[in-house]
Parts: structure tokens; sequence; C-alpha cells
């Protein structure tokens, strides 16, 4: 089942599912900066909206994560290849341990930057400025790769180095890309 259809599901009431949507991603927005906890909130609009779900098991609906192997593979080749990875995300905290102890991503990349840790959130420029502070390295020297545009304009405005990819476009066009900008992964 697709995340929005599965968040779609806890209103209760299918006509209503738009709205809700709504008002839990309204509710969630402060969490991706860490500035509210997220199980508060969640709790807080399914009451509001009576909605039948139990919080529990509303909360696993933000599991509800499909990695794409491809995308990881790359990521794996690009670490052998002595690149440093990390992963930029805006997420609030309950989805960012999600990714971190379940899915392993704390091994997976060099790197994790969550918006609810940072405590700024794409498309701000000072996400991308304490990210790359944090790295240590300076802003041309990176190499950052989101599926918004708005994410990319803010990071070159800043001087990283940017660039579009949602997983759609294919293999072949990550591979472009990254050779386009000199890295060649393993």
């Amino acid at each position: 089942m697709r995340f929005r259809d599965a968040l779609g599901e806890l209103a209760g009431d299918a006509s209503r599912a738009e709205a809700f949507l709504a008002d839990v991603f309204e509710a969630e927005r402060p969490c991706t900066t860490g500035e509210r906890d997220f199980r508060v909130e969640l709790e807080r609009v399914l009451r509001e909206w009576s909605s039948p779900v139990a919080l529990e098991d509303a909360l696993s609906v933000w599991t509800l994560i499909d990695p794409h192997p491809s995308t990881l593979s790359f990521v794996e080749g690009a670490r052998r290849a002595g690149y440093s990875v990390a992963l930029a995300t805006n997420q609030q905290a309950h989805r960012a341990a999600f990714m971190t102890e379940v899915l392993g991503y704390r091994e997976r990349f060099d790197r994790l930057f969550f918006s609810c840790e940072l405590g700024v959130a794409k498309p701000d420029p000072a996400f991308f400025e304490a990210m790359v502070r944090e790295v240590g390295a300076m802003p041309a020297e990176c190499l950052f790769v989101d599926d918004h545009p708005g994410n990319v304009e803010a990071a070159r405005s800043v001087g990283l180095m940017a660039e579009c990819y949602h997983v759609d476009d294919g293999e072949d066009a990550l591979l472009r890309l990254m050779t386009n900008h000199g890295i060649s992964p393993a």
C-alpha cells in the first residue's frame, strides 16, 4: 500500500481523506524541525478527527518506506570507490529513527542529516549550511542530489553543486549525472 493511501485510511472516512491528510501534514511540519513531538501531534489529529485507528497503528504508516535497491547499490558503489555519501532528508524523529535503526541507514551512509536533528528543513538554505559545516567541507566540494527542484536551487544558493534526479529517471540517468561531476562509483 502506498504511503499517501495508507494515511488517508486513518481518517476513517474516505470522503474526508484529503482534508485529514492536510491536517496531518500541517501537524507534522514543526516536527520535521524538532520543534514538536510527532507522537503528540499525530495523537492530537487522530483525536480531533475521531479516527478509529490507534496511535501505534497510525505511526506504523510512517514506516512504509520502500528503499530503491538500485539507488542503495549506487550508494554502496560510491562508498567502495572512496566517496563519502550522506543522506539529507526532511523527517520527524519517529521516521528518522526507523530509517536509522530498522532500515540500517546508519551503516549504509557515511552521514545522516535529518531535519529534525538539524533544527531546520529543506529548502531553507540554513539546512545546507548546517550540513556542510558538519561535514567540514567547502560547499563547492559537495554534490547534492534531490528530487525536488526547490531543494536543488536552495543548495545551489549556498554554493553546493546540486542536481535534480528522481528514481523514475532510472539508473543510467543517475550514473550520467554522477559522471558529469567526475564521480565514478565502483
